[in-house]
């Protein structure tokens, strides 16, 4: 894979104070924030999928057929962490245009790719591919802190479900 990118979104916050504020429990807190790495984790798939698309201006369908997420959630020893994995490969030209440029050509046994000559020579030939690594890494860095705050968002509606209070009160309470 061309493009490579691993965002692991850290969130930390004192967890003493949030126990004494809110009444919780340690097993409470412990399952509150299991649920809520793992809920942000779905939304940052999704959302990060879609929000890419947007940044780079194609269309998500297209976006897919390059981009490869991986999404790994673990606990252990009551610590729940999630690392969303993009691979950020080059979106061939084919996708992105019916008709190659001007000095490209269609070859059909290779799936009808768009290449290029190298030189003035037959071979070798170059895949028309359009680089999506740098804007992305951008669009991405802008992303965590977007994540962030999803997370300690669902990680208050998760306290206040796990200790059979109304939502919202968590987070209104801690600030």
């Amino acid at each position: 894979m061309s493009g490579k990118a691993l965002y692991t979104c850290d969130v930390s916050f004192d967890v003493a104070k949030v126990m004494a504020l809110l009444g919780a429990l340690p097993n409470q807190m412990r399952l509150a924030a299991r649920q809520a790495v793992r809920a942000s984790a779905r939304w940052a798939n999704k959302e990060g999928a879609r929000g890419l698309a947007k940044h780079l201006g194609l269309p998500l369908r297209v976006l897919k057929k390059g981009l490869r997420l991986k999404v790994k959630v673990t606990s252990k020893r009551g610590i729940a962490s999630a690392s969303l994995w993009y691979g950020l490969n080059a979106i061939p030209e084919k996708y992105l245009s019916k008709k190659p440029a001007a000095d490209s050509f269609v070859v059909v046994k290779s799936n009808s790719h768009f290449f290029k000559r190298a030189g003035r020579a037959r071979f070798p030939l170059i895949k028309q591919e359009k680089p999506i690594v740098s804007p992305a890494e951008a669009y991405l860095s802008k992303f965590e802190s977007l994540v962030q705050t999803k997370f300690i968002e669902l990680f208050f509606e998760a306290i206040d479900k796990a200790t059979g209070k109304e939502t919202g009160t968590s987070q209104s309470i801690a600030g």
